[in-house]
């Protein structure tokens, strides 16, 4: 359950913007009764959650090359979207063939360097938009890259401006580690 609201606070901000995910029916309203706790079905948040063309082929790929049986585990959301020792175990051939199958991208997927980790920095910088719905600019990628900043005490990530939560040093590290800028 952790790993789906984590994919939420990430992902709520581009899908009310219409940027990502599936844009019919109250799907931003299911995703934000979840995050708050409200009685919502659980099946029903992966079957919207799935439907993000680009975050969850992601964290299919991850799951897979770490032999995790749910994409949305806690960790391999997390990879996708902070980053973690999960992205070490993701080939780049399958990284590259994944951006060939399943986005249609072939010539992007030949680019693909051989550091590559599958982190949403990465996607933002080197892939882009795979539906269509945005034109990457320098300020689109810049608000698009999750970035964090000190608040008080805490460190906390944002998307797109949105705050999506409190990190601890780990996670500002790996974030740091894992961003392409």
């Amino acid at each position: 359950m952790e790993g789906l609201k984590t994919a939420i606070r990430y992902s709520i901000k581009p899908h009310q913007l219409g940027l990502c995910g599936p844009q019919k029916g109250n799907t931003a309203q299911i995703l934000l009764d979840f995050l708050s706790g409200k009685d919502t079905p659980e099946k029903k948040v992966r079957e919207i959650l799935e439907q993000f063309e680009g975050s969850y082929a992601y964290y299919k790929l991850i799951a897979k090359s770490n032999n995790i049986g749910d994409p949305f585990d806690e960790q391999v959301v997390r990879a996708y979207w902070i980053g973690n020792e999960l992205l070490n175990n993701v080939p780049v051939k399958e990284l590259r063939k994944m951006i060939q199958e399943r986005f249609k991208m072939p010539e992007k997927a030949k680019l693909i360097p051989g550091w590559a980790k599958p982190h949403h920095s990465f996607h933002v910088m080197m892939i882009g938009s795979v539906t269509g719905r945005i034109k990457f600019n320098d300020r689109l990628r810049k608000l698009c890259v999750i970035s964090w900043r000190k608040n008080g005490d805490d460190f906390i990530s944002y998307h797109w401006g949105k705050p999506c939560e409190v990190l601890n040093q780990e996670a500002v590290e790996d974030l740091k580690k894992y961003t392409v800028t």
